[in-house]
């Protein structure tokens, strides 16, 4: 699965910055609570990990937007709204991938 893209937002796609115990704040592609409470988080070179809720401080979604022309779908491209998020999205934010060791 390709890398995401924070021009162009998969739908299922949820960003994020989740502060992590003892790491501090991650900026992710998606970030999904499962039922067993563990957040599934989608970094933004594809790659996927779990963080065990007792690690979790808080996850802040961010708002995203459509924007340009509509595509052959009928659907027009979904970003993050805000640029600096969307600058760092591609790569300018120095936020650490979470490590998950537990």
């Amino acid at each position: 699965m390709k890398a995401p893209d924070p021009e162009d937002l998969r739908r299922s796609e949820s960003p994020a910055v989740v502060d992590v115990d003892e790491q501090g704040p991650v900026f992710v592609a998606d970030a999904t609570v499962l039922d067993n409470g563990w957040l599934r988080l989608r970094e933004w070179d594809g790659s996927r990990g779990k963080v065990p809720p007792h690690r979790v401080l808080v996850v802040r979604y961010l708002e995203t937007e459509p924007y340009g022309e509509y595509r052959d779908d009928g659907a027009r491209p979904r970003r993050i709204a805000d640029v600096e998020w969307r600058e760092q999205a591609t790569g300018k934010n120095g936020l650490e991938p979470v490590v998950a060791d537990d």
